[in-house]
């Protein structure tokens, strides 16, 4: 929501202020689809302080990242430094994901399988942390595979 001033500048700053006032009229006449294209998701990602929110969101307003693929890579990065051989090897990649579902940003680990379709949207949805259209990041796991995927019928 673009309701307090804050929140306004910081949305005009991402993506200037025309896309932000012909965002708003069409919110105005009640043309959603028309808003969320305008906006993009960099506005739709602008949210306001929450009291609940680690620093600085408890007290400013906190935009998605402005390469949300760089911050991706970069917590794939320091996640192979962190984990033991065994856990990176399982994992799939790293996803920068609204409370919405819509992707902002992806890295996989190198020779990792990307996602299904719509996964990460799932993942995302229904955020139990509260942070509906906030930025989230999900580090995946690959299934690890199945040791006979097709077992002899008996008899």
């Amino acid at each position: 929501s673009l309701a307090t001033p804050w929140v306004l500048q910081v949305a005009i700053e991402e993506v200037g202020w025309w896309r932000v006032v012909a965002a708003a009229i069409a919110g105005a006449a009640g043309r959603r689809r028309w808003y969320a294209h305008l906006a993009g998701p960099a506005v739709r990602a602008v949210r306001p302080p929450r009291e609940d929110a680690p620093p600085p969101g408890q007290v400013g307003v906190v935009p998605a990242p402005a390469e949300p693929d760089r911050v991706a890579a970069e917590v794939v990065a320091a996640l192979r430094t962190a984990l033991p051989d065994a856990a990176y090897a399982g994992l799939g990649g790293c996803a920068v994901v609204t409370g919405a579902g819509e992707v902002l940003g992806w890295t996989a680990r190198p020779g990792a399988v990307p996602p299904p379709a719509g996964l990460l949207a799932a993942l995302a949805a229904g955020d139990p942390f509260g942070a509906d259209q906030h930025p989230i990041v999900l580090a995946l796991a690959e299934p690890e595979p199945d040791p006979d995927p097709d077992p002899a019928p008996a008899g």
